[in-house]
């Protein structure tokens, strides 16, 4: 049958929450989303019909989250196109392009889908040092909400390699 008494705990269903910097972003709308991205590069070696395990090299990883914000708080517009300027006067706020075309280290954040599950399970996707990489589309619509999909990355961290620019947790309340 392929069920077993563990199958309800380990089917998770619902969209979650985002979070940026360990503070919830608000609502979101559809589905989110986390991906792992990997470039493997497998010699192609004669007499071989196809890739031969255990020959399978990394060359590049990345992760990705993506998400719809229909939510757009004046913070909310500033972190969805790294390197703006913002000018503020009274209640309002101006986002445009600085021109400047580095990205600047504060424009790296901590961000994380926390999904809930049965039981007191959560499952965390992390993005560390992520940045909003896609294009940000504003469309509106007589008939939907003005909710901009948005596609953050995770970055390796400059000196350390070894420190991942994701994590999957599977976290037990109490445990």
């Amino acid at each position: 049958m392929g069920v077993t008494a563990d199958t309800p705990v380990n089917i998770v269903i619902g969209a979650g929450d985002v979070y940026l910097d360990d503070q919830l972003i608000g609502a979101t709308m559809a589905n989110n989303a986390f991906r792992v991205i990997r470039t493997l590069f497998t010699p192609d070696l004669n007499g071989v019909p196809g890739p031969l395990e255990g020959t399978d090299y990394i060359q590049s990883e990345t992760a990705e989250m993506e998400c719809t914000i229909p939510e757009l708080s004046a913070d909310i517009l500033e972190v969805l196109l790294p390197n703006s300027d913002v000018a503020t006067s009274g209640g309002d706020k101006i986002v445009s392009s600085s021109g400047v075309r580095r990205i600047s280290s504060d424009s790296y954040r901590e961000v994380e889908l926390r999904v809930p599950g049965l039981d007191n399970l959560e499952f965390r996707f992390r993005l560390h040092r992520a940045l909003v990489t896609g294009p940000v589309v504003f469309e509106a619509a007589d008939d939907g909400v003005l909710a901009p999909r948005i596609i953050w990355q995770g970055r390796w961290e400059a000196g350390d390699n070894s420190a991942s620019p994701w994590e999957i947790l599977r976290l037990l309340a109490g445990s």
